[in-house]
């Protein structure tokens, strides 16, 4: 059984040396430490999956660590300064690089096993202790595809990185344009362009204009428009505007009260259920709570049981060994 990063590193040597010198070196590993406690940096959790909180606060996302319980190895996820976070959580968790590169998600068993191993690995590359024999499985039988995820996952972001540097790359090559411009050609033709229309406005604004008592002519750059001729019985047709004016004002005024109305009711009827909103999210909220507290003690008694189930395992070892030497 492999219980030492020593351990770990020759069996890796042995059986995936290619995938294994992929791994990403120690040190980019974000460790802090903490009296007893050590804590590795994964990720970050939105804000609102945590607190669901009603108002806006600066930051928006949560830094998440991970640290092993120190009697029972239990891997623990905590959100911020300390909030603890049980695996109803694990999905809206976004993990950084290279934790994110680990397939499948966390809220799949095997995921959440192989990321497991990958953290307690994590702190003994760089000498702290990954309690190995607290997981319930050997980290032998997920190392490998461990390894062959993160290999995967740094391929595509290099391929990522060729495709695009290569796109930005060859858009000033397509003309010729050493700046990266590709408009050359065109902001030319633009240019020749706004220069001939500045001279023809230029010219054209001493050419002479024509009018008589019924029409305007209009001559510009060889193009004559004619205006209609003036209606000389205004007043009749004045007084029959401003009643159509005063009867659409009317209308219209008439129109706005009766949105006005219309607006104050639905004003009234949003606050009403806002009020009623505001209840359930608080209720919502309290419910939350106390589902996140049974959670949190539902995992301590199960670590409690593990760690007694171990205590059982090694008893019945030294028992088993005593009775043979009895006989």
């Amino acid at each position: 059984m492999i219980t030492t990063f020593n351990e770990l590193e020759a069996w890796a040597r042995a059986n995936c040396e290619e995938e294994y010198a992929r791994l990403p070196d120690p040190s980019i590993y974000e460790i802090t430490r903490f009296n007893d406690c050590v804590k590795v940096c994964v990720g970050t959790i939105p804000r609102t999956a945590v607190f669901h909180d009603l108002i806006a606060f600066e930051e928006n996302a949560l830094k998440v660590q991970v640290h092993l319980e120190p009697h029972t190895g239990a891997l623990i996820f905590r959100a911020g300064s300390d909030i603890r976070l049980t695996r109803s959580y694990y999905d809206k968790i976004q993990l950084a690089e290279p934790f994110c590169w680990i397939w499948p998600a966390l809220s799949d068993n095997l995921g959440l096993a192989k990321f497991n191993a990958f953290v307690r690995y994590a702190f003994m590359a760089r000498r702290e202790p990954g309690h190995l024999e607290a997981m319930s499985f050997r980290i032998q039988e997920v190392f490998p595809q461990i390894c062959s995820d993160i290999a995967r996952g740094q391929d595509v972001k290099n391929m990522q990185s060729v495709w695009e540097g290569g796109r930005s790359s060859g858009l000033g090559l397509l003309n010729g344009d050493s700046e990266g411009r590709w408009t050359t050609r065109r902001e030319d033709n633009n240019n020749n362009n706004n220069n001939n229309n500045n001279n023809n406005n230029l010219s054209g604004i001493n050419e002479p204009f024509e009018d008589d008592d019924t029409s305007v002519q209009q001559q510009k750059r060889g193009v004559t428009v004619k205006l209609a001729p003036l209606n000389h019985n205004l007043p009749a047709e004045r007084v029959q505007f401003e009643d159509r004016m005063q009867y659409l004002t009317e209308e219209f005024e008439a129109f706005k009260a009766t949105l006005q109305a219309d607006y104050e009711d639905h004003e009234e009827t949003k606050k009403k259920q806002k009020g009623a909103v505001e209840r359930l999210r608080n209720e919502i909220e309290v419910e939350r709570r106390q589902t996140h507290e049974l959670e949190v003690q539902l995992e301590d008694v199960q670590n409690e049981a593990m760690m007694w189930k171990l205590k059982y395992e090694k008893l019945k070892v030294v028992m088993r060994g005593a009775i043979e030497e009895a006989e």
